[in-house]
């Protein structure tokens, strides 16, 4: 399985794991009701599903610098005047093919292979600056 989380996350997310699992014992030990216990069993299955978050907000509100920071890296472009003025569905795609973009988004398969050409481009000297460059170009 390939590794979404940064190293500090995925310890995040061991923490949250081991102190909901903790929190599951000590509620059969107290005799906690089964439908408690379900909810919160539910809780930590939920730790490894992916979730979708909406964000909306007026025209400049910085939505694609908060973006950026949630991911980590320059996913959508940033500026003084508004740059992203269509709306943008960012998934982990590591493993999807371009027929899987195109079903998702609706656009032809030429057309993603265009954009994925132009983020590389854009994308490329900032990685290089990083020495976090691989793959194609």
């Amino acid at each position: 399985m390939t590794r979404v989380l940064a190293p500090q996350l995925e310890r995040q997310l061991v923490d949250a794991r081991l102190l909901l699992g903790d929190s599951r014992d000590a509620l059969t030990r107290f005799g906690a009701l089964p439908e408690d216990q379900a909810r919160l069993v539910g809780s930590i299955a939920q730790l490894d599903e992916f979730f979708l978050l909406v964000v909306v907000g007026e025209f400049n509100a910085g939505k694609s610098a908060f973006i950026n920071a949630l991911v980590g890296q320059p996913a959508l472009v940033e500026g003084v005047t508004p740059t992203t003025a269509q709306i943008h569905l960012l998934k982990y795609g590591e493993e999807l093919d371009y027929e899987e973009m195109a079903q998702m988004t609706g656009a032809s398969v030429s057309a993603l292979k265009m954009r994925v050409k132009r983020a590389r481009d854009r994308l490329r000297p900032m990685l290089e600056r990083e020495g976090e460059v691989d793959g194609p170009r």
